[in-house]
């Protein structure tokens, strides 16, 4: 059975995180935690632009009903704190939706 794990984090509901794709690292970020989102780690389109060329794009359907092609990235995740490393996908919204 797998001990469980606990984070604390001074920045609540924020964690402290940092993601790799490819050859990029970023520095460590906040990033909110939404216990009731499926989906992978999103950072603004603005951000994308470090990760160089996304590796596909898809619709997503957001709250509103509105659907938009979002870039994806499939990448790292590494919690402070915690170890090891996530593999998990990235989506980059567009402008629009930040």
């Amino acid at each position: 059975m797998a001990l469980s794990t606990t984070i604390v984090t001074p920045a609540y509901p924020y964690l402290e995180v940092q993601f790799t794709v490819g050859t990029f690292r970023s520095p460590t970020i906040l990033a909110y935690v939404d216990t009731g989102f499926d989906g992978y780690l999103i950072i603004p389109a603005s951000q994308a632009e470090l990760l160089g060329p996304p590796q596909f794009s898809a619709p997503w359907e957001l709250g509103d009903g509105l659907v938009v092609q979002a870039q994806e990235y499939r990448g790292e995740v590494q919690v402070s704190g915690f170890r090891p490393p996530a593999r998990k996908q990235g989506t980059a919204m567009p402008p629009a939706c930040g």
